[in-house]
C-alpha cells in the first residue's frame, strides 16, 4: 500500500514534498538575486565616459571644448609649466645655405660688438633655468636689460645674434600668465628687442632664425615679426619655414602644437598651400579644415566642399566640422553658400552635422590662438568664448561669438541663408537647429 496524502489534503510545509517545493523556492530566489548582483555589479563597474570616449560616441567638439575648460582650470591650479624651456629644435643650423636664401636688399653686416651688450646678453644667457620660475627681482632684472639692449639699438644686434646661434632659451613665464617680463622665453624677448631696434641687420637676423628654427611657436612669431618689418618681403621664406617644420614634425611623429604652422600657411599662403593642408588633414584635421576655410579670396573653398561630402561613417567627426567650416564663410562666398543648400537639399547633410552649421550661422567663428603661448583662462574670459584641446593630436583653438561683431548686412546675408536652408532641409534635426539659429540672429543684442 501507498502511503501519501489524500487528494483532498495539499502537502504541508514540512512534508517531504513541501520541503522540497521550498529547497526548489529558495534556489530560485538564489540564483535571482545573483544574477541581480551581478547585473549591478556589471553596471557599477563600467568606467565613468572621459572626454575621449566621449568624443567618439558624441560630439567631438564638446568633449573638446570639456578637456580645455579642464585643462585651462588645472594650469591655473598648478600655476606652473612641469618642463622648463631650455633650447628649440631646428631645422639646419643658422647660416646654413643649403637652400635658397633671400637676403635683405643693400645689408652690410658691420659685426659691431657693444661691451655693453655683450655683458648683457651674457647676464641674460646666464640665468639658473633649474628654478621654477623667475623672483619678482629677477624679472624686473630681464625686462630692464632687454631694454637696455633696444636703447643700445644697432649695436647690441651682432651680441643677439651670437646668443641666438646657440638655440638657447630660457622659460620666463613657469608661472602661466604671471611673468612681469612680457615674454615667454628669453629668445622671444630677444626677437622682440630686434624688431624693435629695426634696420636691415636686426631684420637679417631675423631672418636668419626663421630660416633655421624648427619650433612652431618661432616660426609663427617671426613671421608676423618680419612682415610688420617688411611688408611682402618674407612671405615666401614663412611658408618654407611652416612647410618644412611641419614635416618635420610629421616625420618624427612629435607631440608639438602645430596650430602657428597652420596659421602661417593660411595668412600668407595661396591655392599652392591647398595640396599642403589636404596633405595634414589626417594629422590634424581641425588645424587643416581651419586653414582652408581661411586661405586668402577662398582659394580653399573647392578642397574645403570636397571635404565636407561624406564618404566614409567613420569620418563622421571630421565631414560634420568640414561642414561647419563651410557654413562660417558661406556668407562670404557664393561657392560654399551653393554647396551647402545643394547637400542640404539631396539630403547629405549628417542629423549631427545640423547643430555645429546652425552655431556657425549664428554662433561661434573658429580661429587660430594668436601664438603658442597664448594663455586660454584669458580666452575663456571673453563672453561667448569657448576653447578647444584635441588631446590625441594637441590642436589647440577657440571661437568667439559673431553676434556682438557681426555688421547689419552680415546679419541679413545669415538670415537669408538659414531660411533658405529651412525650405530645402528635411530632417527635423535640420529644422530645430536651424530654427534656434534664426532665433539667435534675430534676437542678437
Amino acid at each position: 500500500m501507498t502511503i501519501g496524502p489524500r487528494p483532498d489534503n495539499p502537502p504541508g510545509p514540512f512534508s517531504r514534498q513541501g520541503r522540497s517545493a521550498l529547497a526548489l523556492l529558495f534556489l530560485i530566489l538564489a540564483l535571482s538575486a545573483g544574477a541581480g548582483a551581478a547585473v549591478y555589479f556589471l553596471r557599477s563597474s563600467t568606467p565613468t565616459p572621459t572626454a575621449s570616449s566621449q568624443a567618439a560616441s558624441g560630439d567631438e567638439l564638446d568633449a573638446a571644448e570639456a578637456a580645455a575648460r579642464a585643462r585651462a582650470q588645472a594650469q591655473t591650479q598648478a600655476q606652473q609649466v612641469t618642463v622648463p624651456r631650455t633650447a628649440v629644435s631646428v631645422r639646419r643650423p643658422a647660416g646654413d645655405h643649403a637652400t635658397a636664401r633671400t637676403e635683405t636688399p643693400g645689408l652690410v653686416e658691420t659685426n659691431q660688438f657693444s661691451a655693453e651688450a655683450q655683458e648683457t646678453v651674457a647676464r641674460l644667457a646666464q640665468l639658473d633655468p633649474s628654478s621654477k620660475a623667475l623672483t619678482a627681482e629677477q624679472s624686473l632684472a630681464v625686462k630692464a636689460d632687454l631694454k637696455r639692449l633696444v636703447e643700445q639699438g644697432t649695436n647690441s644686434v651682432s651680441a643677439i645674434r651670437q646668443f641666438l646661434k646657440q638655440n638657447k632659451d630660457l622659460s620666463l613665464d613657469e608661472i602661466k600668465g604671471g611673468s612681469t617680463v612680457g615674454y615667454p622665453s628669453l629668445r622671444s624677448g630677444m626677437f622682440d628687442a630686434l624688431r624693435q631696434i629695426g634696420g636691415p641687420e636686426a631684420e637679417s637676423t631675423l631672418a636668419e632664425v626663421l630660416r633655421a628654427t624648427g619650433d612652431p611657436a618661432e616660426v609663427g612669431m617671426l613671421a608676423r615679426q618680419l612682415e610688420e618689418m617688411a611688408p611682402g618681403q618674407h612671405r615666401e621664406e614663412a611658408l618654407n619655414a611652416a612647410r618644412e617644420t611641419l614635416a618635420q614634425i610629421a616625420d618624427n611623429k612629435a607631440k608639438v602644437d602645430v596650430g602657428p604652422l597652420f596659421k602661417v600657411l593660411q595668412t600668407y599662403g595661396d591655392a599652392n598651400e591647398v595640396s599642403e593642408l589636404q596633405k595634414a588633414i589626417p594629422q590634424w584635421q581641425y588645424y587643416g579644415l581651419m586653414a582652408l576655410a581661411g586661405l586668402p579670396e577662398g582659394q580653399g573653398i573647392s578642397a574645403l566642399i570636397n571635404e565636407s561630402r561624406p564618404t566614409n561613417p567613420a569620418d563622421g567627426a571630421k565631414t560634420a566640422f568640414a561642414l561647419q567650416m563651410l557654413a562660417q564663410v558661406a556668407p562670404d562666398y557664393p561657392d560654399a553658400k551653393a554647396a551647402l543648400l545643394d547637400q542640404a537639399k539631396a539630403g547629405k547633410i549628417p542629423d549631427r552635422a545640423w547643430r555645429r552649421i546652425a552655431d556657425a550661422l549664428a554662433g561661434d567663428q573658429y580661429q587660430f590662438a594668436k601664438d603658442a603661448t597664448s594663455d586660454p583662462n584669458q580666452t575663456l574670459r571673453i563672453p561667448g568664448a569657448k576653447v578647444y584641446h584635441i588631446g590625441s593630436t594637441d590642436e589647440n583653438f577657440y571661437s568667439l561669438p559673431i553676434k556682438s561683431t557681426a555688421s547689419e548686412a552680415d546679419v541679413a546675408q545669415r538670415q537669408a541663408l538659414i531660411d533658405q536652408l529651412l525650405s530645402v532641409a528635411s530632417s527635423s534635426a535640420a529644422s530645430e537647429a536651424l530654427q534656434r539659429a534664426k532665433s539667435q540672429v534675430v534676437g542678437r543684442p
